[in-house]
């Protein structure tokens, strides 16, 4: 991959709260392939939640729309701040209730390692005090599940999403 006019060498130190790693992390970032001049893929997305049945029904869902690609999927939050690493996601549907590593305490780590990245909280019961704290994390939105499959669509997309 190095070498190729479609990778950027990104260089940082992320940082985890008060705890810094005196190293110095390196990202190869692919740009989006183009055709034509067009770009095929303008959404990455990575969704996150424990049960395999919900990741299917979003696979489903979100491939559905035109320009979105899933780059990933975690059962975890230890899986997800791995996978962000290394896919750089440009949105995240992140669950809160999963083994591991809980969302409250993934978010944190996927702001440090895609801060563009738009983060959507999508899980079964959201409590105010959690609400609270995953916007004040970073998180673009907090949905329920159940939640109209277009609003899903125009949280997680934003005004960039392609019209149906």
């Amino acid at each position: 991959v190095r070498g190729h006019p479609g990778v950027t060498r990104v260089e940082r130190a992320p940082s985890f709260g008060k705890c810094q790693t005196p190293s110095t992390v390196v990202y190869w970032v692919v740009k989006p392939r183009t055709e034509g001049g067009l770009m095929t893929t303008h959404h990455r997305i990575l969704l996150v939640d424990d049960a395999a049945q919900v990741r299917t029904a979003l696979r489903s869902l979100l491939e559905s729309v035109e320009g979105v690609e899933i780059v990933g999927e975690a059962a975890n939050g230890r899986e997800a701040a791995l996978m962000a690493v290394r896919l750089q996601p440009s949105a995240v549907l992140l669950d809160l209730k999963m083994p591991v590593l809980e969302g409250l305490w993934t978010l944190p780590l996927l702001r440090a390692a895609v801060p563009s990245a738009r983060i959507v909280i999508l899980s079964s019961y959201v409590s105010p005090s959690a609400r609270r704290q995953a916007l004040e994390a970073g998180a673009a939105a907090v949905l329920e599940k159940g939640v109209d499959p277009e609003v899903l669509l125009d949280t997680l997309l934003g005004e960039d999403r392609p019209s149906t």
